[in-house]
């Protein structure tokens, strides 16, 4: 998993090895594009937050991932609003939370795969 922290300028952390986190690191989120429409695959392993921009209705299907693993995208709607999200059935919903296709509206997906289930929770706001 490339994970790609900052701390202070040093570079990038090793994946493969431990590291304790403490303040002043920042994540560089990873932009996958626009959807104009038809199916997004999540890749987990491509970043720790993704963002995506959202111009039409579309599946998010679940992660293609042979490796569990967890990532946040960040989806934020365009101004014509009124887009759905259908999740594939390969998804177990976790929480009370679910996608908001309104105009200009920002959608948290907190996406996780453990062995060969998948999880994802809507959270606005976070």
């Amino acid at each position: 998993m490339d994970v790609r922290f900052n701390m202070f300028g040093q570079g990038n952390i090793d994946p493969f090895r431990t590291r304790t986190l403490m303040t002043n690191y920042t994540v560089r989120p990873v932009p996958l594009g626009t959807v104009t429409g038809g199916t997004i695959t999540p890749q987990l392993s491509r970043g720790l937050i993704q963002t995506l921009t959202v111009n039409a209705s579309f599946t998010l299907a679940s992660p293609i991932d042979n490796e569990s693993g967890f990532s946040q995208i960040i989806m934020t709607n365009g101004t014509a609003g009124s887009y759905t999200l259908t999740a594939t059935t390969g998804y177990t919903i976790v929480g009370s939370g679910t996608y908001d296709g309104g105009a200009s509206v920002v959608n948290h997906a907190r996406i996780t795969k453990n062995g060969s289930t998948s999880y994802i929770e809507f959270v606005q706001n976070a």
